[in-house]
């Protein structure tokens, strides 16, 4: 990448500038398609908090079927949920303490 750079050539110049803008376009599409899944993931954790209430019990096959989502999301909401302190870590039957009224 040095030598392209140190060369003279304006047409490996214009390569250049040409890649780095298309990074740069890339990355700011990452970025936003990242934020628009955390959007997402704090809704259907909204969601997920009232089923627990609703339902007084939670499990990761619960919040695929009632939320409609797949398993990583789901693992996902469930992580978060014992990070709010909500449900409980699972205990050695896999079952999880609801930690809210």
């Amino acid at each position: 990448m040095r030598f392209l750079k140190g060369s003279s050539n304006e047409s490996t110049l214009l390569l250049l500038e040409g890649i780095n803008q298309k990074l740069d376009t890339f990355l700011r599409l990452k970025q936003a398609e990242s934020e628009e899944k955390q959007r997402d993931i704090d809704i259907l954790t909204d969601a997920a908090i009232e089923i627990v209430k609703n339902k007084r019990k939670i499990s990761i096959r619960l919040l695929e079927r009632e939320l409609r989502i797949g398993f990583v999301r789901a693992s996902t909401i469930m992580e978060r949920l014992e990070e709010m302190e909500i449900v409980s870590k699972p205990k050695a039957n896999k079952q999880r303490d609801i930690l809210i009224d």
